[in-house]
């Protein structure tokens, strides 16, 4: 498990060539069902822009209520350094 200040990560090796993404935001954490769609579509954005380069795991990001006052750079920046900072040595050979 990784973690920022308002995500986290969860990641293990899954069975098939590509990555798998799922994003869970509470209620409790973000109450607001108007905030919590422009969160998980944002996180997707970022997911599918990067599908390429990522590497084939089942991920799942828990956001948390910090991130509602970060702007859409900082919470792109966030996931993408939380991706990145995945061991390599953890890739699968195909």
């Amino acid at each position: 498990m990784l973690k920022s200040t308002s995500l986290k990560l969860f990641w293990n090796i899954n069975e098939v060539a590509f990555p798998r993404f799922a994003i869970r935001v509470p209620k409790k954490e973000i109450s607001g069902a108007v905030e919590r769609n422009k969160v998980k579509r944002l996180l997707r954005e970022v997911f599918r822009d990067r599908i390429d380069v990522i590497q084939p795991f089942d991920y799942l990001v828990i956001c948390r209520h910090r991130l509602l006052t970060c702007s859409n750079k900082e919470i792109r920046a966030s996931l993408l350094t939380l991706l990145n900072e995945i061991p390599s040595s953890l890739q699968k050979k195909f």
